[in-house]
């Protein structure tokens, strides 16, 4: 095995020609393009899947179960922009098929390598994925705890200061004790004014919380998922 780069040189502004020396250990990824397409759904299956791996289309086309055409653009796009190689061409039933690898067998993305808007998207992706799993697990939640119609909702009104608000209720009026009847559940969502100093006092101590509860093992079942989030917030961010 090849000894690891001390530090990534950037991509290739080309693809490299077939049957070309093998490429280097790690690239980074300085160039706006490549970083946007490393990281959109259409194309990076493809780079995970050939990240120190080769693969021929049609072999990328049945492990992401992609239609053959539709494989064969993206590859071709990624090839283009110098982030995959063709490494060889294999002779099956008359005519050559080529194999892919990419450029790489470890890539370094700087954030400066995005644009902002790109940047923003790849989080919010992710988090949308957090986010739809927590909700789902929330609502399942909701229905066997509660299974019976009409014994769970929302209740809206207005408080004693005329601003609307939402509770939820067990029936029209009686907001539901949220402690008593999910014991073992709890969600936070508040705007906090705190000082440097208060913000890294919380997070030690929301740190230290979590880390008394280590991670399950391998083989144990999901009985229980926790998502925490501090992060320095500015009024135009919550528009």
């Amino acid at each position: 095995m090849s000894e690891p780069f001390s530090s990534c040189p950037s991509a290739p502004d080309s693809p490299s020609e077939p049957g070309g020396p093998a490429g280097p250990d790690c690239l980074t990824v300085t160039d706006a393009r490549q970083a946007a397409a490393m990281i959109h759904p259409d194309f990076s299956p493809l780079m995970d899947a050939l990240t120190g791996r080769e693969a021929s289309v049609g072999a990328l086309a049945r492990e992401l179960d992609w239609p053959l055409d539709t494989t064969h653009y993206r590859v071709k796009k990624l090839l283009r922009l110098g982030l995959l190689r063709v490494i060889r061409e294999e002779k099956r039933g008359g005519r050559p098929v080529k194999v892919y690898r990419a450029v790489a067998d470890a890539f370094f993305l700087p954030y400066s390598s995005f644009t902002h808007a790109t940047l923003e998207e790849k989080f919010l992706r992710h988090e949308l994925q957090v986010a739809r799993s927590l909700v789902r697990s929330y609502v399942r939640l909701l229905h066997d705890t509660f299974p019976q119609p009409g014994t769970l909702g929302p209740y809206l009104y207005r408080d004693d200061a005329g601003h609307l608000q939402e509770d939820l209720a067990a029936a029209p009026g009686k907001p539901l004790d949220l402690n008593a009847a999910f014991p073992t559940t709890t969600e936070h969502l508040r705007s906090l004014t705190l000082t440097d100093a208060e913000a890294r006092q919380l997070r030690d101590v929301l740190d230290t919380l979590a880390a008394g509860y280590p991670r399950r093992r391998a083989g144990q079942p999901l009985t229980h998922m926790l998502r925490l989030w501090l992060v320095p917030a500015r009024e135009e961010d919550w528009q």
